[in-house]
């Protein structure tokens, strides 16, 4: 009997796969499609800092503090920031801060008269 649900068990499953896989394989449809004349503005922020570059001629708001931090020869991200800190307003990014605590913040400023399409 266990050998027999095990089986109708595993064959339900089989079935499920291939339904959710048949799913994927739908043909993409266009949404929307848009004509416009005009600027654009792109914004965004990071959340890390790789301490082989000099900070002080590339960070607009905030401070980096890469003491004591290793590994700072490659590429990737040293450290973490984090808005707000130590006061609003501000941003800090150094080693003390782990990526579970790291935040961001971006502002849009558009110019006046500027309209989003």
């Amino acid at each position: 009997m266990r050998n027999r649900t095990l089986r109708r068990f595993s064959h339900s499953v089989c079935l499920l796969a291939l339904t959710v896989a048949a799913h994927g394989l739908a043909a993409p449809a266009l949404r929307t499609q848009i004509s416009q004349h005009g600027d654009f503005t792109m914004f965004g922020n990071t959340l890390g800092w790789d301490c082989s570059i000099s900070p002080t001629n590339l960070v607009l708001t905030g401070t980096v503090n890469c003491t004591g931090v290793a590994n700072t020869a490659d590429s990737g991200i040293d450290v973490y920031w984090q808005s707000d800190s130590p006061a609003a307003g501000q941003a800090t990014a150094s080693g003390a801060i782990t990526m579970a605590n790291a935040r961001s913040t971006a502002m849009l400023v558009l110019p006046s008269g500027a309209r989003v399409t």
